[in-house]
C-alpha cells in the first residue's frame, strides 16, 4: 500500500513551502492517522476484533484537547506553560490508571510474588 508514502509526499510539497517543517508534522500525522484508519477497516473485514472503539477515541481525545487547550488558551511564560502541561499529562496519566484498574493489577501481581 503506496498510498501512506504517495500522500506523504504530496502534502509535503504542498505544505513545507507554506508552513516550514510545521506543515512535515501535520502531513505525518494526518497520514498516520489516516493509514491507522485504513489498517483497522481491512483489518475488522478480515478478522473482526471487538475493540473498546469509545474508549480508543476517549484516550486520544483527551490528550489532545489538553494540548489544544494549552496551546491556545493558557498564557505565560514557558515555565509556566511547562508546568500547566505536566500537570495535564499526570492528571491524563491518573484518570487512565483509574479506568484501567492498575493500581488493583499491580498489587495482585505482588501478592502473589510475594506468594510463591
Amino acid at each position: 500500500m503506496g498510498i501512506g508514502a504517495i500522500l506523504t509526499i504530496l502534502l509535503n510539497i504542498l505544505l513545507v513551502p507554506i508552513m516550514g517543517y510545521t506543515g512535515a508534522a501535520w502531513t505525518h500525522l494526518f497520514v498516520y492517522i489516516l493509514m491507522v484508519g485504513i489498517s483497522y477497516y481491512y483489518g475488522q473485514k478480515q478478522y473482526s476484533v471487538p475493540y473498546d472503539v469509545k474508549k480508543l477515541f476517549t484516550y486520544i481525545a483527551i490528550p489532545v484537547a489538553l494540548v489544544i487547550l494549552l496551546k491556545f488558551i493558557v498564557g505565560g511564560t514557558a515555565l509556566l506553560k511547562l508546568i500547566i502541561g505536566n500537570l495535564f499529562f499526570f492528571g491524563f496519566l491518573l484518570y487512565a490508571i483509574k479506568q484501567e484498574n492498575i493500581l488493583n493489577e499491580i498489587r495482585l501481581k505482588i501478592k502473589n510474588q510475594w506468594l510463591k
